[in-house]
């Protein structure tokens, strides 16, 4: 299993799981540069998971904050990176859309 780093460092896989950090990574990029995105993905992770749920801005352009990075305790009892509430959420989120035809717009 990769680390959190490593994720977003490996690029361009064929493989199950290279695609799957691709996809991952994407959506982190996603987080950095769009702010409303964020603010919807971190509400949607509050209303489902932890009213106290918190992600902080990105660090500049394109770099995600050191906090993204620690490590938090997600439904009670599981470790993950403070992140990966938001990544869920934007992925659920997606689901919604592709399910129900449900549609956000935001700028890019």
């Amino acid at each position: 299993m990769s680390s959190f780093p490593e994720l977003c460092e490996k690029k361009g896989g064929t493989e199950p799981s290279q695609r799957t950090r691709d996809a991952v990574r994407g959506i982190l990029l996603f987080l950095v540069h769009n702010e409303d995105v964020r603010d919807e993905a971190v509400s949607y992770a509050q209303g489902m998971y932890n009213p106290e749920y918190t992600l902080c801005p990105p660090r500049g352009p394109g770099l995600l904050a050191f906090e993204w990075q620690e490590t938090i305790i997600f439904m009670n009892d599981i470790n993950v990176y403070r992140a990966f509430p938001a990544v869920a959420a934007v992925l659920i989120m997606m689901n919604d859309i592709s399910v129900h035809g449900n549609v956000m717009e935001y700028e890019v």
